[in-house]
C-alpha cells in the first residue's frame, strides 16, 4: 500500500470500496477491509505487510499492533536473507577471482588463460555471451568467446575484427581506461548494433590495460534491458586485470624468446667464424674449459699429433700433452 510506504505507519481501511485511496484496477478484488503495516529495519523501509478481509471493519488497532510484531520478524528475515545473498555473492566472486589468479600463475599459454577467465566471469556476471577483444592498431579483434551458441549465432565470432572508432562504447573505454555499462542498448547513444538483427539489449565492458595502455576489452552482453549495473562493471574490471597480467606475461616471454633466439644466432655465427679461422691456421690449436678438458681441436692438431679430434675431445689437456711428448721422445730415440 502506497500510503503505508509514504507515512511509515500502520494503516487500517474499514471499507476499501468507499476509501478515497483505492486503486481502480482493484475494484473487483473480493476484500472489504485492509490492514497494512510497514516492514522496517531501523530507518530503512523494506516493504509492507498486508492482510485483508471480506468483512467491513474487520481490523482494529490491536490487530495492527499484532501485525507490526510479525512485520518486525519479517524485517529480520529479509535482512538475514539479503545478508546471506550478499555473502554468497562475495564468496562466489572471491572464489572465481582466486581461480583466475591460479590460472594466470600456472601457465604462460595466453589463450588457455583467457578461456579460463571467461569461464570465471560467467560465474559471477549474469550475462548471456562473453568475449575478449585485443587491439590491433586502429582495429580490435575477438580472440576468445563464450555463449554465442546459445543465441543461435552460426557465424564464427572469434577472429572477427572491427574498427574501434566505429563503436563508441569501445572508443570511450580506450580513451578513459574505465569500464562502460549500458543498461539498455536501444536507448543508448554509445551503442552501435553490429548487425541488422541485434539481440543484445544490455552491455557491460571493461578495458584490459597493460602498462597504462588499453590493449583489449573484456565484454559481456545480455538479452534483457537492465541486466547489468555498476557492480557488474567492478567485477568485470577485476577479471580484466587478470587478463592484462596474462597478456603481459605472454608478451614478456615472447620478447625473451626472441632475445634468446637472436643471441643464439649471434653465438652460432661467431662460433662458425671462429672455427673457420682456426681451421685455416697451420699450427695445432686446442681450446679447453676451466678444468683443462679439451673442447676443440683443429685439423692441424690431428695432422701434427696423429690424434683425431674425436679422440681428444673431453680429455685432460695436460695428460694428452704428456702422452704426445712421450711418443715424440720415443720416436727420436
Amino acid at each position: 500500500m502506497g500510503r503505508v510506504w509514504e507515512s511509515g505507519e500502520p494503516m487500517i481501511v474499514d471499507n476499501y470500496a468507499n476509501w478515497e485511496g483505492r486503486v481502480a484496477d482493484e475494484d473487483r478484488e473480493p476484500y472489504a477491509a485492509v490492514l497494512g503495516v510497514p516492514i522496517r529495519w531501523g530507518e530503512e523501509f523494506l516493504g509492507v505487510l498486508n492482510v485483508s478481509s471480506d468483512r467491513v471493519a474487520a481490523f482494529s488497532p490491536a490487530h495492527a499492533e499484532l501485525l507490526s510484531l510479525f512485520a518486525a520478524q519479517a524485517a529480520i528475515a529479509i535482512k538475514n536473507a539479503r545478508l546471506m545473498q550478499g555473502e554468497q555473492a562475495q564468496w562466489e566472486l572471491a572464489e572465481a577471482l582466486g581461480t583466475a589468479a591460479a590460472v594466470v600463475n600456472s601457465t604462460l599459454e595466453t589463450e588457455q588463460v583467457l578461456d579460463r577467465i571467461l569461464e570465471q566471469v560467467e560465474r559471477v556476471v549474469a550475462g548471456d555471451s562473453f568475449n575478449v577483444m585485443l587491439v590491433e592498431g586502429d582495429d580490435v579483434r575477438i580472440v576468445r568467446s563464450r555463449g554465442y551458441e546459445r543465441m543461435e549465432i552460426t557465424d564464427p565470432v572469434t577472429g572477427m575484427a572491427v574498427p574501434i572508432a566505429t563503436y563508441p562504447s569501445l572508443l570511450k573505454m580506450q580513451q578513459s581506461g574505465e569500464p562502460v555499462v549500458l543498461p539498455d542498448t536501444e536507448s543508448s547513444a554509445d551503442w552501435v548494433a553490429p548487425g541488422d538483427r541485434d539481440w543484445r539489449r544490455s552491455y557491460v565492458g571493461a578495458p584490459i590495460r597493460v602498462g597504462g595502455t588499453v590493449v583489449g576489452f573484456l565484454n559481456v552482453n545480455g538479452t534483457r534491458p537492465g541486466q547489468f549495473g555498476v557492480a557488474d562493471a567492478q567485477r568485470l574490471s577485476a577479471f580484466a586485470n587478470y587478463a592484462a597480467t596474462a597478456i603481459e606475461n605472454a608478451r614478456l616471454v615472447e620478447r625473451l624468446e626472441d632475445e634468446v633466439a637472436a643471441r643464439t644466432s649471434e653465438i652460432r655465427a661467431e662460433k662458425e667464424k671462429s672455427e673457420t679461422i682456426l681451421k685455416s691456421v697451420g699450427d695445432a690449436i686446442t681450446l679447453t674449459d676451466l678444468e683443462l678438458r679439451i673442447q676443440y681441436a683443429n685439423d692441424a692438431f690431428s695432422a701434427l699429433t696423429g690424434y683425431s679430434v674425436q679422440e681428444v675431445l673431453g680429455e685432460d689437456a695436460t695428460r694428452v700433452g704428456a702422452t704426445i711428448r712421450s711418443e715424440q721422445d720415443r720416436q727420436r730415440m
